[in-house]
């Protein structure tokens, strides 16, 4: 049979009678995959500026920040954002970045953990800190079941590690309050799993009610998490 090739236009002898895929000649799918991608490559590039850019803009927005300070903090962030479009999910996770490589804190970036990626994964504080975007509200339980999975295995050969979620629009309010925000929550919740034999309160968050009732197979309580609410 004969058909068109979506490459060239031009006609291409087929074996289908109505071909679900597009058809190409050999040569001409060769050259498309390498026109398509340049454009993914350029694409990419230009989300990851925009991206770097509002950045930049939300950080200007606060009062609390004088930008000369975060100069070469933000260009070590967009030279690892440019090497590696997956290295940065999000404007805020990127300002995160800036904050922490300003305090010092050492920090692996989308840090693979099983099957599962961490936001940042900070060592020396034994912290494995999620950015959570407006959205995490109505993903309580799968944040739930993520968390459960990233305290057993970083815990199973060093105990103390602890899951921190940042929302972002703390993150746009006062940047320069994220990393003593995280010392604090993180002796926070330590102290409260040395009172409570290992569990967080059920009123510190949904996400820690949900933790509690998937531990316990409580649907109960796994519904009254799931329920949307002002807070993660």
């Amino acid at each position: 049979m004969i058909g068109t090739c979506w490459y060239c236009g031009n006609d291409i002898e087929h074996e289908y009678e109505k071909p679900h895929n597009r058809l190409f000649h050999p040569e001409c799918y060769q050259k498309f995959q390498i026109e398509r991608d340049k454009q993914l490559n350029e694409y990419l590039k230009l989300k990851t500026e925009i991206m770097y850019e509002r950045a930049l803009r939300d950080m200007e927005k606060q009062d609390h920040i004088c930008l000369a300070d975060y100069y070469d903090e933000a260009q070590l962030v967009h030279d690892m954002a440019i090497a590696d479009f997956n290295k940065f999910q999000s404007s805020d996770e990127m300002m995160t970045a800036m904050e922490l490589v300003r305090m010092r804190v050492k920090a692996k970036v989308q840090f693979k953990l099983g099957r599962r990626r961490i936001d940042f994964l900070l060592p020396e504080l034994k912290v494995a800190l999620e950015i959570d975007g407006s959205l995490h509200k109505f993903k309580v339980v799968k944040d739930s079941q993520r968390e459960i999975e990233i305290l057993n295995k970083l815990n199973e050969n060093d105990s103390g590690w602890d899951v921190i979620r940042i929302p972002t629009e703390l993150i746009e309010q006062n940047l320069t309050k994220l990393v003593p925000a995280i010392k604090a929550l993180y002796k926070k919740r330590q102290q409260l799993r040395k009172d409570n034999s290992g569990f967080i309160p059920l009123y510190w968050s949904r996400t820690n009610t949900m933790s509690q009732a998937l531990a316990v197979n409580d649907k109960t309580l796994q519904d009254e998490a799931e329920t949307p609410s002002s807070e993660l």
